[in-house]
């Protein structure tokens, strides 16, 4: 069954799925516990531009939605999905970069809930937090999944994002710009920081710079 921007068409069930693009003929192969509310996911965050998938999300900006077909390869239990979406990732080969937009050669099962773990997680009371399913988790609580992917591969140029840390983000480099060149008013060469200001001393009518 294939359909493309209706949501109507596509059974609540579970089973696995397959996104393609028209234009390039890339494919997208997922599994979820609701293949409707799965589509209207990806949708929702692709059409936002937010979609965890950057290759895939690239692909929607150029072509717009009306360029991509959704596919029910085959219906499935859910105990079932992630073995029956991992033959179809390795049937049809979606994680050649020239065929296909998944990135990971192993089952996320996104849609179902019990998708791939992240550990190292801290929420902005600095307790620790276990996630499954990240896409999933930001989006419930308004958070960037990419910016977040980024502090757990520690890629990040920020150490957190909404108060979120993770053990892998370990940039603790102060962000100041050091200018050389400047002269105070004594005639003096130094350096310049952001912080700092220049305080004129009434008495002695010189400068100083405090940080």
């Amino acid at each position: 069954m294939t359909t493309g921007n209706c949501n109507a068409e596509i059974p609540s069930r579970p089973g696995i799925y397959q996104i393609r693009c028209v234009s390039n003929g890339k494919i997208y192969v997922g599994s979820a516990v609701n293949l409707r509310t799965r589509w209207q996911g990806h949708r929702r965050d692709l059409g936002n531009r937010v979609h965890v998938n950057r290759h895939m999300q690239q692909a929607w900006n150029r072509y717009g939605g009306k360029d991509f077909a959704f596919t029910i390869l085959e219906f499935a239990e859910v105990p079932d999905l992630l073995e029956r979406e991992r033959a179809w990732i390795e049937r049809t080969r979606c994680t050649d970069r020239t065929l296909g937009f998944n990135v990971n050669p192993h089952t996320t099962s996104a849609g179902s809930g019990f998708g791939l773990t992240w550990v190292g997680f801290r929420d902005p009371a600095g307790n620790p937090v276990t996630i499954i399913n990240l896409a999933d988790f930001c989006r419930r609580n308004l958070l960037n999944s990419g910016a977040m992917g980024q502090l757990a591969r520690g890629t990040s140029k920020l150490k957190s994002h909404k108060g979120w840390t993770h053990e892998n983000s370990v940039r603790e480099r102060d962000y100041i710009k050091v200018h050389s060149g400047f002269v105070d008013p004594q005639g003096r060469r130094g350096l310049s920081v952001p912080s700092a200001t220049w305080l004129l001393s009434a008495e002695s009518t010189s400068s100083r710079i405090l940080i």
